[in-house]
């Protein structure tokens, strides 16, 4: 699927977000750690959120 460079910066903003979440978590075992790792659960439902919004509304994506 071809996709626009608006939907790549999204995709990109929440990964960058959500891999230092989960190396945090993996780092570390303490509670802020499992903290962190369901903050990334969270960080990629409303990424997939965000991106099928911008699908939605895309001309060039969709």
């Amino acid at each position: 699927m071809k996709t626009c460079r608006r939907f790549e910066a999204i995709r990109a903003g929440y990964m960058r977000d959500i891999q230092y979440l989960n190396d945090h978590a993996e780092r570390r075992h303490s509670p802020a750690a499992a903290a962190s790792a369901n903050i990334a659960r969270g960080a990629r439902h409303r990424m997939a959120q965000a991106l099928n919004h911008h699908l939605r509304r895309c001309r060039e994506c969709g």
